[in-house]
Formats: C-alpha cells, sequence, structure tokens
C-alpha cells in the first residue's frame, strides 16, 4: 500500500504487483518462521499468516487468480508446517509432525480432513507396525 497525494492509502494497482508482494511477505513471513525457537511462536507466526492471507484473498477480485493465491497460501502454510517437522537432517520426523498438525486443529487453522493431517495420522501408526518406505519419513 502507498499513501497518495491527497493522504488515503491505495493498494498496487495490478495483481502481479499485489502477487509480487505477497510473495515478498511470505518469505519474510517463512524466515520468521524458521527463526521462531518454541511451537507457541510458531503458532502465533502461523495465525498471522492465516489471518493475513485471508483478508489479502478479498482483495483479489477474480476467481481464478483468488484460486491461484489461494493454492499458493495452501502450500506456503504446508511448507511451514514440514519445515517444523523436519529434524536437523532434513527428513520428516512422523511424531513431529502429529504434534504440529494436533496443534494446527485445535488453533482452527486446518481441519481434521487436510491432507497433511490425514498423512501425519498415519505416520507413527505405520511406523510402528514396520518402517515406512516413504524417503521422507525418519527410518
Amino acid at each position: 500500500m502507498d499513501e497518495n497525494q491527497s493522504g488515503q492509502m491505495t493498494f498496487p494497482p495490478t495483481n502481479s504487483d499485489f502477487i509480487t508482494n505477497a510473495k515478498q511477505a511470505f518469505e519474510c513471513t517463512l524466515e520468521a518462521f524458521k527463526n521462531a525457537n518454541t511451537s507457541d511462536a510458531r503458532g502465533m507466526i502461523l495465525e498471522i499468516f492465516v489471518q493475513g492471507t485471508s483478508l489479502a484473498e478479498a482483495l483479489i477480485p477474480e476467481a481464478e487468480e483468488k484460486q491461484k493465491y489461494l493454492t499458493a497460501v495452501q502450500q506456503g502454510y504446508n511448507l511451514m508446517l514440514i519445515t517444523e517437522a523436519a529434524g536437523t537432517d532434513g527428513l520428516i520426523d512422523p511424531k513431529t509432525l502429529l504434534l504440529v498438525t494436533s496443534r494446527e486443529v485445535l488453533a482452527g487453522r486446518m481441519t481434521e480432513n487436510d491432507e497433511l493431517r490425514i498423512l501425519a495420522l498415519k505416520g507413527p501408526r505405520a511406523e510402528n507396525k514396520n518402517k515406512p518406505r516413504w524417503a521422507f519419513w525418519r527410518r
């Protein structure tokens, strides 16, 4: 947003500017998320992310552009959760992913039928039966 000559706030004139600004905002959010050192801090950053993206969504009038934006937002959200569940070796710990998605469901930012939540629910059970075959699960 910029301030015009009359002192009123104006939004970027095109969706491409909007998308560019949204990408920059996401990059800053992801960096803050990576630097957060507690689950509570990451939860607060995710809440700000979800609320901010919901407000921004209302500024996109075209249905096709809105759908592209929502897809990108979901991918960004999932990226942050997967980043949190990854160990120092870069592999996802199924138990941590379950804890992360449980926090998100309790906070109302994720539903029980979200694909990542379903994957998290299956992960620990698969690990207990026998070692999972997915490359991203910790062995």
